[in-house]
Formats: C-alpha cells, sequence, structure tokens
C-alpha cells in the first residue's frame, strides 16, 4: 500500500511539498521587509520636502515685502532660507532667488530650493541619495484706491433695488430690497 500511495498523484503532490512553505515564508516576510524600508524612505522624503516647502513659502514671502528693491528681496530671501538651515552651496543646496520670474509681474518673487536627501534602506537597492526640490512665489501688489461709497456733496448713495439700481438718502431704510414707506 505505501507503494501504491507513492505512486499516486496526492501522494506525489504531499512529498514534493515538503519544505515549501518555509521557502514560501520566507520570501514573503523578506519581501514584506523590502517593502517597509522603501516606506521609511518615502517618508523621509516627504518629511523633507514638506520642510522644504515651508521654507520656499517663508522665504518668498519674506523677499517679496522687500520689492521692489532686488538686492534686499534676494538677501532677505536667502537669508530666511539660511535660517532654516538651506544655505545657498553648503551640503550641495542650491538656492534659487527670481523676481518678476514670467516678465509681467513686477512684483513677483518665486523661490526654488534643491537639497540633496541621503536615503536609509533604498541603499541595499543602490540608490543612496536622491535630490527634493520646491518652489514658492508670492506677490506684491499695490493696494487699490478706496473711494467712500457715499456722494460727500448731497449724502446720496446707490442701493440695488428690485427694479435694479435706484439713487436714495440717507433717510431711507431697506429691508429686503423693498423700501419702506
Amino acid at each position: 500500500m505505501s507503494f501504491l500511495h507513492r505512486l499516486s498523484p496526492r501522494g506525489l503532490q504531499v512529498r514534493n511539498a515538503r519544505g515549501s512553505s518555509i521557502v514560501f515564508g520566507a520570501a514573503m516576510i523578506a519581501l514584506t521587509m523590502g517593502l517597509s524600508a522603501l516606506v521609511v524612505d518615502a517618508g523621509f522624503l516627504y518629511r523633507e520636502k514638506t520642510r522644504l516647502q515651508q521654507t520656499c513659502d517663508a522665504a518668498a514671502l519674506a523677499g517679496a515685502r522687500q520689492l521692489p528693491d532686488a538686492g534686499d528681496a534676494q538677501d532677505e530671501a536667502e537669508g530666511i532660507a539660511a535660517e532654516n538651515g538651506f544655505t545657498q552651496g553648503v551640503e550641495g543646496v542650491v538656492v534659487t532667488t527670481l523676481i518678476n520670474p514670467d516678465g509681467h509681474s513686477p512684483g513677483r518673487m518665486q523661490v526654488e530650493i534643491t537639497a540633496p536627501q541621503e536615503t536609509i534602506f533604498a541603499r541595499l537597492l543602490g540608490v543612496t541619495s536622491t535630490s527634493v526640490k520646491a518652489e514658492a512665489t508670492a506677490v506684491v501688489m499695490t493696494p487699490l484706491e478706496m473711494t467712500p461709497p457715499v456722494n460727500s456733496v448731497n449724502n446720496s448713495f446707490a442701493l440695488m433695488g428690485p427694479a435694479g439700481p435706484e439713487i436714495g438718502t440717507a433717510s431711507r431704510v431697506w429691508e429686503g430690497g423693498f423700501p419702506l414707506c
């Protein structure tokens, strides 16, 4: 009977499958650990990108406040970037400041920072570092001249009534778009 058991397809499957679960389990553990390592690296890169974006935002806003003086604006933006750990030329960091980058908006300042970020677990795959980049643009606009809505000569004003704009006086009271009589 044992001889027939060995010849049966079911007996051959059981006999050949011994130890395959250990190999399969080891492969799944290795795959899970590899993916976990890449997730850790991606998390570190995402954190660095967020820190870089916040620094770009702050530098662009600070530099734009100094416009139209281009020299002061660039110095202020680079100073804010340096205060946050991104100094031009140190450890491969590149800080680029552009004033009026599109040529149409003189009150526009763009800051771009590129910094290298070393990886932790991706080194096992041959990736030792990667470049992280962020960009921000701030616009400074001159305020519009505000004119009072009340005519100083006769103290009259325009309101939107049910039939369109109407001229009224300060003594008229409107409720729900209709004049009270």
